[in-house]
């Protein structure tokens, strides 16, 4: 292999501390290199053979390296260009080394500029003013009830989310197009649910810091949403004298809005502060790598025992325990706050639309009250009922997975 060279896909190289982080943004496939071995890349990725590239590691670093297994690890990743995509690439034109102009790049930059950003700080604060100034006004559990129907309540609680969860995803999109980065939203389901997700392809081509608001962008259009809807809400207590069914519709939808940021606290759940320490650190297993610690850190407890994996300490770099030293408590932590969560938000409108039921259903009446809590119980327990159906369905498949398949070691994508 004297005279090889290894053609490569325009490739990102984003320093981290002593290490660098070299990926392929048009396939999200990036992995993290000691700089020596970054070298070598760079290297073979500005013509060098595989020769020219162990001698050139000799010279700079006094010891000589296994140039052949980088390669297979290049080709691992994707990093290697085949010949049937050389002439897909020739058909599509050459590709930039990074991140370059993409659609809605424009609206991307309006969105966090400057001006923008004043306007958001404005609206937050007068936000903030309102619900100091009116106790009424309080985004909270109560505030859910806004209608003597349950039916309504139900289906404007549930139906009403959408628009600031499909904007909270938006702003993730465009953090990451104002970036040049191809981001994209899209449908997808968690149990029965249709959900909006968004894919930030390319985030960690880019420096550490400019990957914090592309993550971040959901939580400040929560905010925005649960601002604006404050203050709609103060609108209507002006024009009225008093809250009418509008208002208390935009506090109960506010009550949603902060609801979805209080969620993002809940790291062991994968939300958007979870990918914040994920992408600043370059550590896109941090979960599983997370899980594994703490499994093994409590292995001494019965069940713990029989699930007992390889340890983490032993194949885990200095780096990543490091961090799993402080992340790990922040997981237990987010546990804490979901109890916490349950018990202040989630039980209380639990417990209201019990109280309501029992109270409709029990009136001995067939009026409208009774056939509108009825349509409402039935709609809540079919949804409680198939989350849980699923969710003990898949559980069920797993197990049965796990029981039949084997047991092969992971590969680390760390490479060095």
């Amino acid at each position: 292999m004297e005279g090889v060279r290894v053609a490569l896909h325009p490739l990102t190289f984003v320093e981290e501390g002593e290490d660098v982080v070299i990926g392929r943004s048009d396939i999200d496939s990036f992995a993290v290199f000691p700089a020596d071995a970054a070298a070598v890349v760079g290297w073979l990725r500005d013509g060098a053979t595989i020769a020219d590239a162990a001698r050139r590691y000799t010279a700079a670093y006094g010891e000589e390296a296994d140039i052949e297994d980088l390669v297979d690890m290049l080709d691992e990743l994707r990093f290697i260009r085949r010949d049937e995509e050389d002439e897909g690439d020739a058909k599509s034109g050459p590709q930039p080394d990074g991140p370059g102009a993409v659609p809605l790049q424009r609206l991307g930059a309006a969105v966090f500029s400057a001006p923008a950003w004043a306007l958001y700080a404005v609206l937050t604060a007068a936000a903030l003013a309102v619900a100091v100034r009116h106790p009424q006004l309080r985004p909270g559990p109560s505030k859910v009830f806004f209608s003597p129907s349950l039916l309504l309540v139900e289906l404007a609680s549930f139906l009403g989310q959408f628009p600031g969860i499909a904007l909270h995803e938006s702003f993730h999109v465009l953090a990451g197009r104002r970036l040049g980065l191809p981001s994209r939203l899209s449908l997808g389901r968690r149990l029965y649910f249709v959900v909006f997700q968004t894919t930030l392809v390319g985030l960690m081509g880019v420096p550490r810091r400019k990957r914090v608001l592309p993550v971040l962008a959901g939580l400040l259009a929560d905010a925005l949403v649960a601002s604006v809807l404050i203050l709609a809400a103060e609108a209507d207590l002006l024009v009225h004298g008093e809250v009418t069914v509008w208002g208390g519709l935009a506090l109960a939808l506010a009550f949603g809005a902060l609801m979805r940021m209080a969620w993002q606290c809940l790291f062991f759940l994968e939300t958007d502060l979870h990918h914040l320490f994920a992408h600043t650190l370059a550590l896109p297993d941090l979960q599983e790598l997370a899980r594994s610690y703490l499994r093994e850190r409590t292995a001494w407890l019965p069940r713990r025992r029989r699930t007992a994996t390889t340890a983490v300490s032993a194949r885990a770099t200095d780096r990543e325990l490091a961090v799993l030293r402080w992340y790990v408590p922040l997981l237990v932590l987010g546990s804490t706050a979901l109890c916490v969560l349950a018990a202040t938000a989630a039980l209380p409108v639990l417990v209201g639309f019990a109280t309501r039921f029992h109270s409709a259903l029990s009136s001995g009446s067939l009026d409208q009250g009774f056939w509108d809590a009825a349509v409402a119980a039935l709609i809540m327990f079919t949804q409680f009922g198939v989350a849980a159906w699923i969710a003990v369905r898949d559980r069920l498949r797993r197990a049965a997975a796990a029981r039949t398949a084997p047991s092969p070691g992971k590969t680390g994508r760390r490479a060095g």
